[in-house]
């Protein structure tokens, strides 16, 4: 199986799990007065859910690519491949890192509302 197939099966399980929640644990601890509301805090993540479901289950079936044939990454000739994009993508981890520790730092010290360091399921 090629690559992206994989990917989309991977996206496929995640937006189930997600689907999950959204659909049977999200409207349980509603009030019950926002019962009687058209829209649900639930109502935006159902909908990226089946989205989600329906974007990942046309990538593995191959309705992206219309008539093109699916061919799997050549490993062989893997130097041939924009190597150094896909490496600075990488390096994105360090900015989106910086810019969270730049958030909690404003919201922590400068405004002075407490914040855990870490969340709840790392032992914060």
């Amino acid at each position: 199986m090629a690559l992206d197939r994989w990917i989309g099966l991977i996206l496929l399980g995640i937006f189930l799990a997600y689907g999950y929640a959204a659909w049977f644990t999200m409207d349980g601890s509603l009030a019950p007065f926002m019962r009687r509301n058209p829209i649900w805090p639930s109502t935006f993540p159902k909908v990226l859910s089946v989205l989600g479901i329906l974007c990942a289950l046309s990538i593995i079936t191959g309705l992206e690519k219309g008539e093109a044939k699916i061919g799997d990454i050549d490993y062989r000739r893997l130097w041939d491949y924009n190597l150094g994009q896909a490496l600075m993508l990488l390096t994105m981890i360090i900015v989106s890192a910086i810019a969270t520790g730049v958030v909690w730092y404003l919201v922590q010290v400068v405004l002075g509302i407490f914040l855990r360091p870490l969340p709840g399921f790392l032992g914060g």
